[in-house]
């Protein structure tokens, strides 16, 4: 990323009220931002027009889409290295756990102020137009205020194989009669672990193979397969009410939950129906499930309904989108939930110019994020929209009206589903998030890491291995704790 000193021939109030209205009020100078992500494809092509227009409509601003090849981790970890200088962005892609790394430099700008201000915060109908789950995750923060903003939000869904599964009546699952999309949409673990799993299996080791579900000669081939050991620890902590993690509101110092007997049976149950050929994950597979998925190996891939278009290419069958399994309500303190993920976006500042910068910074959230970019980014990206106003939009309504589609076994049609889905499940309530504190980026990856361990342990692990390895997870979350 080439940046150079930025020289202002404008005192800072005076530039303050240019980024203000947008506009050049005789000034020549610019103030210069980097917008740092990491999307690609249609994504970036979006991001590149709404950049090009914002700065032609916001002549005292230049925003460069500064795109980085990487994943998440990958663009935190190059966000903290150059933190460590005064070469790093302005507005960042993140999730609350990178925001939480960045605030050991002391750089993280807190929004409230700029989210309030007269010129160019939000107004309250703003706001109020905002998805309120949304706005809440950027003050899940171990201190108080508001440290990030929404940008690209989805949640985990189950993309199922309809053409082998609707109206077909497999063995005992669904009472014995005919499966259907309300049956699958219900689906506790119990029922899916104890009956429908089970059955499916059965019918596929009676069937000639080619009247089977799923095609056992694909390699990982099986039943119920999801994405990310992370997301489905995490998950299984919240639907069962066993506990994951806080934080304490005294110290801001995060408290780790998730060490308990409650959350080992749920791992011990996941073996076993791994070892029954019923489940897998991603790490158990060392495979995308999704791959699995397309080549018609298992029956249920789960997934971000944002990543529709991986579990919809080049297949050769109708597909639909439901509920992940919940926990039954047999069990005490049990929710119905599923998570609120996706990135969103932070400003960082700088100690040249940082009341400039950041103000701009803020100025392109707020276009990016204005009703019909939104739409824009939502039906181009598979993302929810963050506000309201956006689903309003003709392009939107169009967008998820699944009756335009007589092929439902193209991407288009799964990305309706996928949307309307992740749109259901946010206007019912079931998305949560959690709090993040220092560390709390560690559990995510140890928890992931003992389930894909758990699952692939060559003999069945004993209470002991389990017991060893939950304890070992949680010693290397409090070393990052108390780095």
């Amino acid at each position: 990323m080439k940046k150079g000193l930025i020289k202002l021939l404008v005192p800072v109030l005076g530039l303050a009220s240019l980024v203000g209205c947008g506009g050049n009020s005789g000034g020549s100078k610019t103030v210069t931002i980097y917008f740092r992500h990491r999307n690609s494809g249609t994504s970036s092509t979006i991001i590149d027009g709404m950049v090009k227009d914002f700065n032609a409509s916001h002549p005292g601003i230049k925003v460069v889409n500064d795109r980085v090849s990487a994943d998440y981790p990958k663009l935190m970890n190059q966000v903290v290295t150059e933190l460590q200088t005064e070469d790093f962005p302005d507005l960042v892609e993140c999730y609350p756990d990178h925001v939480e790394r960045y605030f050991d430099f002391g750089k993280v700008q807190k929004l409230d102020d700029l989210i309030a201000d007269p010129e160019i915060g939000f107004s309250s109908s703003d706001l109020a137009d905002f998805e309120k789950v949304f706005l809440d995750e950027g003050k899940q923060y171990s201190m108080e205020g508001t440290f990030s903003l929404p940008l690209s939000k989805s949640t985990d869904a189950v993309y199922y194989n309809a053409t082998a599964l609707i109206g077909k009546t497999i063995g005992n699952a669904n009472g014995g009669e005919p499966i259907t999309h309300e049956y699958l949409n219900s689906l506790t673990w119990d029922e899916l672990f104890d009956v429908l799993a089970p059955a499916c299996k059965a019918y596929n080791e009676s069937a000639d193979h080619k009247d089977e579900l799923y095609d056992s000669s694909v390699e990982n081939s099986g039943v119920f397969y999801w994405d990310s050991d992370e997301n489905l620890f995490v998950i299984l902590a919240e639907q069962y009410g066993y506990g994951y993690t806080s934080v304490n509101t005294q110290t801001g110092m995060g408290e780790l939950l998730w060490n308990n007997d409650n959350m080992k049976g749920l791992m011990k149950k996941l073996r076993a129906a791994k070892d029954n050929g019923y489940f897998g994950t991603h790490g158990s597979l060392n495979d995308y499930p999704n791959t699995v998925f397309t080549k018609r190996g298992c029956l249920f891939s789960v997934g971000s309904t944002a990543g529709y278009s991986y579990q919809s290419k080049e297949i050769a069958f109708d597909i639909g989108v439901c509920n992940v399994p919940q926990a039954p309500s047999s069990v005490e303190g049990h929710k119905k939930a599923d998570l609120n993920q996706g990135p969103s976006v932070c400003i960082l500042r700088h100690a040249n110019k940082t009341q400039e910068r950041v103000r701009a910074a803020f100025e392109f959230y707020k276009y990016m994020t204005e009703t019909t970019n939104n739409s824009t980014w939502a039906t181009g990206t598979g993302y929810m929209p963050v506000r309201d106003s956006a689903k309003r939009t003709n392009a939107f309504i169009r967008y998820v009206d699944e009756t335009r589609y007589d092929d439902h076994s193209t991407q288009a049609y799964c990305g309706c589903l996928a949307m309307k889905f992740a749109l259901e499940s946010l206007e019912e309530g079931f998305l949560f998030s959690n709090v993040t504190f220092k560390g709390s980026a560690t559990s995510r990856l140890q928890v992931g890491g003992l389930i894909t361990q758990i699952l692939t342990n060559e003999t069945t692990p004993t209470d002991a291995d389990i017991n060893t390895w939950f304890n070992a997870a949680e010693s290397a979350t409090r070393k990052d704790m108390n780095a």
